[in-house]
């Protein structure tokens, strides 16, 4: 698994690659081209064997700015509202248990991710309103802020690698392959689903001698929720990510626990693993599972992929379901846009990085231009 090599001249598969292509899924250079089907090598964003955040891309550079003031351990509670008709004028924010009230100029960005930023609008009086009654929270917008949480459902198949085969060390990257491929189940579309590979997996740390192969529906329709129990920002919303609720990734889901069987059990995994299991099951794949045991351990295993979206919709101002209408603003009141993966109306049938990044500069070359 170790030996997946991507350069501009050449790409050789690793076993795992090597295994799809040999079952037929085909090879492609670059699994993010819109041809990218089959087997290809896992592109990461790096620079010099270590990965670059939008921390690293874009605040770093910028700190420097005589118009940017950077506030560590920051919490925000709420926004400040003014005026008839709700205008977000500023945000309450705790520091180091101290509270302030920074005023905005011009507009309010609340850019938390599909998880706290849903929370912020909730605190704020901004969700379903029957839910923050409950809570006592004044409301100020009726919106489904926290509805239409989506992700990646991911299972796992846990590889007990041959010496040969493991890293040297935990800095190496997660992941190094992968294999994108449409299972025409579901009514879904191209490329619906993913295979990832790597040499490390994370069941407590310090273990270089196991990896995982892993199936995930990307293109999922199971809806989850993200909301509050309390006002008090230190505390974390409930969220209910709902995996494969939906029958559509169900189907999906199973069809893809076969294949990764299929590649798993193929010789060039066996060429790098001594022993191949069904997640932490302990159970080995020589053994196929029963429909009812298969299920079980789905809805035991299943996981996300770290790629929450869609809490705060993105759509028509007239949707029922919208939060923020195209121009990322928040519906029902005026001041405050928000600009992250929750405002995504589905979950995209890729790594969701890229696309939020995408998001971000599409709306500040909009907000530069309107300046």
């Amino acid at each position: 698994m170790a030996t997946a090599v991507r350069s501009r001249s050449i790409a050789r598969p690793s076993p795992i690659g090597a295994g799809s292509i040999a079952l037929g899924y085909g090879w492609c250079e670059d699994h993010n081209a819109p041809e990218g089907t089959g087997a290809s090598p896992y592109a990461i964003n790096s620079r010099a064997g270590v990965r670059v955040s939008t921390n690293d891309g874009y605040l770093e550079p910028a700190r420097g700015r005589k118009n940017l003031q950077i506030v560590g351990n920051a919490l925000v509670s709420a926004f400040q509202f003014e005026g008839n008709r709700p205008h977000v004028s500023g945000v309450h924010v705790q520091v180091d248990g101290q509270g302030f009230a920074p005023r905005a100029t011009r507009e309010v960005i609340l850019s938390a991710g599909a998880i706290h930023s849903p929370a912020i609008l909730q605190r704020s009086g901004i969700g379903p309103a029957a839910f923050l009654k409950s809570l006592g929270v004044p409301v100020i917008a009726d919106l489904p802020v926290g509805e239409n949480l989506l992700d990646h459902p991911a299972m796992p198949l846990y590889l007990h690698l041959r010496d040969e085969a493991r890293v040297g060390t935990m800095m190496h990257r997660h992941t190094n392959c992968c294999l994108r491929y449409s299972s025409g189940l579901g009514g879904a579309g191209e490329n619906d689903m993913i295979v990832i590979a790597g040499n490390l997996v994370s069941l407590g740390g310090g273990d270089t001698s196991r990896g995982r192969l892993v199936v995930s529906v990307y293109q999922a329709f199971s809806q989850g929720s993200v909301r509050i129990t309390t006002t008090d920002p230190a505390i974390d919303p409930r969220i209910d990510e709902r995996m494969l609720s939906d029958e559509r990734d169900l189907v999906r889901m199973r069809d893809g626990v076969r294949r990764l069987r299929e590649i798993g059990l193929h010789e060039s995994v066996r060429a790098v693993a001594t022993r191949v299991e069904y997640g932490s099951t302990g159970r080995s794949i020589e053994e196929n599972l029963t429909p009812a045991e298969l299920d079980d351990w789905l809805f035991a295993e299943c996981s996300d992929a770290q790629h929450a979206s869609g809490t705060c919709r993105m759509g028509a101002r007239d949707d029922k379901m919208s939060v923020v209408d195209p121009e990322c603003r928040v519906i029902g009141c005026t001041g405050l846009r928000v600009i992250d993966a929750s405002v995504m109306p589905e979950v995209v049938r890729a790594n969701t990085h890229l696309t939020t990044v995408m998001l971000a500069e599409k709306m500040a070359d909009r907000l530069r231009a309107a300046a």
